[in-house]
């Protein structure tokens, strides 16, 4: 088995404490680069200053090809499959 890299480590960290903050890292060799990554990919928020969770909202890496529009009073919800161009249906 594959030693984590401390981007893993770093995540399987915040799992276990909930938050975290860059100096309760700093005993595993997790240096704050590594919570910036996770930020930058969307595996973490930044709450508040020095103080990161996972999102409240996972990152889906799905690939729809949906688009929706909200049509107003009356006009219901528009799905539109975006790869055969069609005009939508109302759901």
């Amino acid at each position: 088995m594959a030693a984590m890299t401390k981007t893993e480590q770093a995540l399987k960290l915040v799992r276990q404490m909930q938050v975290v903050r860059p100096k309760d890292l700093l005993p595993y060799g997790i240096a704050p680069v590594y919570l910036r990554r996770l930020i930058k990919t969307g595996e973490l928020t930044q709450t508040a200053r020095s103080l990161y969770k996972l999102p409240e909202h996972k990152k889906t890496t799905s690939s729809s090809h949906f688009g929706w529009s909200y049509q107003g009073l009356g006009g219901g919800l528009r799905v539109q499959d975006a790869g055969e161009g069609g005009n939508g249906r109302l759901v």
